[in-house]
């Protein structure tokens, strides 16, 4: 069915959303989600104009549209100014998930930002907001569970995306001058892009670093984006004493380190709540409110928060949680679930190292898949999502119980043996990715 037809139907919607950038693999979250306050989802390329979308707008009481960052499809600006829409902005949360977003994770969280997003230091965002209005949300059990949590932060070994390399324990040499680590990004990232920073370029980052600490050792952090693509670091290597380019826990890193420098990482953050020395040449959410010390400002910041307010702020109040179900469920609830002292997560970092030793161990027969086996035959020619990870019984939901044709997920579009990620092994009917539910051929 064409889009215009669908548009050209004569039912009426009471709360529909126009969502732009969102990639197909993520729209299950977004479809569990935004199905609970609008009763009709459209999903909009970024190759297409948006005013070939205007027709919903009479057919719809109220629209809203939400834009995963600032990547925006034709006349996008224009519209919003004719039609003066709401514009809901997203990004994934600070707990992302235990792997890479390249790689296909679905998210544990997302931020949700009707006025900008926590990155875009351009304009006041609604963290910014809730800073104005601490008052409202930092009471003294939300400040206890900021305490109580962040401490588990710290022995859980916690980031955004919880990736290690077992085989690549990294430990410093002895220690003979002061130690900076100088963390890297994703060049292309909005998050430098809209940070107000002068400096964009990591081998930049690095040249001011040393200028300001002549006489330190220079350690510098790779992305892990950049590692998972193969970011070449011929021209920095030069320009420091010691490079880590594989995925090692973060206290690991952090032991022994006298300054953290970052335009806008993610990473100066959680150093911050570890208690180190943080310094940032753009302005990041995290900067301005007196806990880093800063290369730029901003007049809107003027508030002064304990490292126990930021964290609050950050994991406990600004994004939205989400269970294996796609269902919203509170900070506390995931946190609890996800690290809390009664989790399954005994040892975060031991659980992802066996899950990579168990991928290593089975390298060999990764690249002896027959993909013509019984299972594979029963599915041949039909739909199968290119972006399924890795997979096995003790991973499915127990509410997945069977599969054949006609129980794909619908938004799989297409499917052959190239497309399927190398990483997969096997899988027969009962090893279907833990977030397939339901599918028809229609």
């Amino acid at each position: 069915m064409k889009i215009l037809d669908f548009f050209n139907k004569k039912k009426r919607y009471n709360h529909s959303i126009m969502c732009i950038n969102i990639a197909t693999w993520k729209r299950v979250l977004f479809d569990a989600y935004l199905s609970k306050e609008y009763d009709n989802i459209i999903y909009i390329p970024l190759k297409n104009d948006i005013f070939d979308y205007t027709s919903i707008l009479d057919k719809s009481n109220k629209c809203s549209v939400l834009v995963w960052g600032y990547r925006e499809c034709k006349n996008f600006n224009r519209f919003v100014e004719n039609f003066r829409v709401t514009v809901i902005r997203v990004e994934d949360g600070f707990i992302r998930s235990k792997g890479l977003g390249i790689d296909h994770e679905i998210p544990y969280s997302l931020c949700f930002d009707k006025n900008g997003l926590y990155y875009n230091a351009k304009c006041r965002s609604d963290f910014e907001i809730l800073v104005e209005n601490r008052q409202n949300y930092l009471t003294d059990d939300v400040l206890n569970l900021a305490r109580h949590y962040r401490k588990l932060f710290i022995k859980r070994h916690i980031t955004k995306y919880n990736v290690i390399d077992s085989e690549n324990s990294f430990k410093y040499p002895a220690k003979t001058r002061e130690r900076i680590l100088v963390v890297g990004q994703t060049e292309s990232d909005f998050s430098i892009l809209y940070s107000e920073s002068k400096i964009v370029k990591n081998i930049d980052l690095i040249h001011f670093v040393k200028s300001v600490n002549p006489n330190a050792e220079i350690v510098y952090k790779q992305h892990p984006d950049d590692i998972r693509n193969q970011v070449s670091l011929n021209n920095i290597k030069s320009l420091c004493d010691i490079i880590v380019n594989s995925n090692v826990l973060i206290d690991d890193i952090l032991i022994g380190v006298d300054k953290v420098y970052t335009i806008s990482s993610l990473f100066g953050l959680e150093a911050l709540i570890r208690g180190f020395n943080v310094y940032t040449t753009g302005l990041p959410f995290y900067a301005g409110w007196g806990l880093t010390n800063d290369s730029i400002s901003s007049t809107r910041r003027t508030a002064r928060l304990s490292i126990d307010e930021l964290f609050a702020l950050s994991y406990l109040i600004y994004p939205k949680y989400f269970d294996k179900s796609f269902n919203q469920i509170s900070a506390k609830d995931f946190l609890d679930s996800f690290i809390g002292e009664d989790s399954n997560e005994v040892d975060l970092n031991e659980a992802l190292k066996d899950q990579h030793l168990e991928k290593s161990n089975n390298t060999d027969k990764q690249k002896e898949i027959n993909m013509t086996n019984s299972a594979t035959q029963s599915i041949d020619g039909d739909n199968l999502f290119k972006s399924i990870q890795s997979y096995n019984k003790k991973e499915l939901p127990k509410y997945i119980e069977s599969y054949n044709k006609k129980e794909l997920p619908k938004y799989i579009e297409s499917y052959n043996k190239k497309e399927l990620p190398k990483y997969i092994e096997s899988y027969n009917k009962k090893e279907l990715p833990k977030y397939i539910e339901s599918y028809n051929e229609k």
